[in-house]
């Protein structure tokens, strides 16, 4: 009989165990993940840039708890920039000089973390302009003459020199 009631006894106790991990765990999983309040998107040079200049986008995550963590993806209208890591002030730094001419919206997708769920920014707007130059020549000697040799030189300047 004695052999019986500590048999029960490690039974029930395995029993309480596997009931309080049970519950442990169902409160682990049943824990809401905050929202972040805002993905910002901002830029330098801001809203604009010329073809082959770099430029640094900064996403910065906001929340309400903790300092958001984790990773967050950048995208030109629909072609990933890049992918980079928050900081510990929840903001991330992405630099290119390779984005075609034309007009973008910016996206960040914020990809979430322990406390906060996936969150992605309103588009911002970013337009990439190309390049002007300005061309002089001068022909020697002048004025030309018919039939005479001249030679013809000449500059290109670049109007938006880096």
């Amino acid at each position: 009989m004695a052999r019986r009631i500590i048999a029960n006894a490690r039974v029930s106790s395995l029993l309480v165990v596997f009931a309080l991990l049970a519950v442990v765990l169902t409160a682990s999983a049943a824990r809401a993940l905050l929202t972040p309040t805002a993905v910002n998107i901002s830029s330098s040079p801001a809203t604009s840039s010329y073809l082959g200049q770099s430029v640094t986008f900064t996403v910065s995550v906001v929340g309400t708890g903790p300092t958001p963590t984790g990773g967050v993806s950048l995208f030109n209208s629909v072609q990933l920039i890049g992918i980079a890591q928050l900081d510990g002030t929840g903001t991330a730094h992405f630099s290119t000089a390779l984005l075609p001419v034309g007009s973008y919206s910016i996206v960040a997708d914020y990809q979430g973390d322990a406390n906060y769920s996936p969150l992605s920014s309103a588009a911002y707007p970013f337009v990439v302009n190309p390049r002007s130059a300005t061309v002089t020549a001068v022909a020697l000697p002048n004025p030309v003459q018919v039939g005479a040799a001249t030679t013809i030189t000449g500059n290109v300047f670049d109007q938006n020199a880096l």
